[in-house]
């Protein structure tokens, strides 16, 4: 079962951007809007059949928490866009793993005992992680003008910096996952719903094409399948060893964004300086698990 877990984690995380990365709309933020909506379907089967009894104070954590993460949805989207999919999922993932981690040695007190080879395994992933990001920033001559890969990439640090926070409230707030995940998905639609009016662009909050409502419902849907893949397997093998294996999907999305995308010509230096980073900033991610 393990096997099954690891799978539907990096495939879910690894592929959730990828199937809405052409969806189109004049309103910027429908698109996210749809996503959640996805992801809120399944939480709520994911509740019926799991969940535990959700107390009324309970709630706002996680709902605070999925707010914050439609946040996030709304930069990782512009990333996508701006700088490709290889890249912006490249840059957030370990961004959101740094950050992360500060929150729960801060907050929570995840490096209480730990030992020196730990904290040194610890200090060479953040280095690893570093080194992979600037191997994948953009270059001259790469997706884009350079207003807009610079302007990808801080959207792309702004979602790893949300997306390493909006746990917070979730965890606060002592609830399961399968409990924390549906006031979570309504939190994630009320963010949506609210961004999608607000920073509207004057257009409705409706896609271009009809099968794109599908795509983007489907992109939510694989996120959360990722999500209740990395809690099962970490209860299967470990917090730590789950984590590490998760960071597989950033390899998964770099490798969509070059050969199914053509965000890069195979082959090329930029290609190939990309699939390094990819590869680097994996291993820091496995590193940091395999320390935990």
């Amino acid at each position: 079962m393990s096997f099954i877990y690891a799978f539907a984690t990096i495939f879910g995380w690894g592929t959730w951007a990828a199937v809405a990365h052409d969806v189109r709309s004049r309103n910027p933020n429908a698109k996210l809007l749809y996503a959640t909506l996805g992801n809120l379907a399944a939480a709520a089967v994911v509740f019926a059949v799991w969940g535990s009894p959700l107390p009324a104070r309970a709630f706002w954590g996680p709902f605070a928490g999925g707010a914050l993460w439609s946040l996030s949805g709304l930069f990782a989207f512009k990333a996508i866009d701006r700088i490709g999919l290889a890249r912006a999922v490249g840059t957030w993932v370990p961004i959101n793993i740094v950050v992360g981690f500060v929150w729960g040695a801060l907050l929570f007190g995840e490096l209480a005992g730990r030992g020196a080879g730990q904290l040194a395994l610890m200090g060479l992933a953040f280095v690893l992680l570093l080194v992979g990001v600037l191997l994948m920033s953009p270059t001259s001559g790469a997706h884009g003008d350079r207003r807009a890969r610079r302007r990808g990439l801080g959207a792309a640090a702004v979602a790893g910096v949300l997306w390493g926070s909006y746990f917070i409230p979730v965890a606060a707030s002592g609830l399961d996952l399968a409990s924390a995940a549906l006031p979570m998905s309504l939190g994630m639609v009320a963010g949506a719903v609210l961004l999608a009016l607000v920073f509207s662009a004057g257009a409705p909050p409706f896609l271009m094409r009809p099968a794109d409502y599908g795509r983007a419902a489907l992109s939510g849907l694989l996120w959360a399948v990722g999500n209740y893949g990395m809690l099962l397997l970490g209860r299967s093998i470990g917090t730590g060893a789950g984590f590490a294996v998760a960071q597989v999907n950033l390899a998964v999305s770099a490798l969509i964004g070059i050969f199914l995308f053509h965000e890069q010509v195979p082959g090329s230096p930029q290609a190939r300086r990309i699939l390094w980073g990819a590869l680097v900033a994996t291993i820091g991610g496995v590193l940091i698990g395999l320390a935990k």
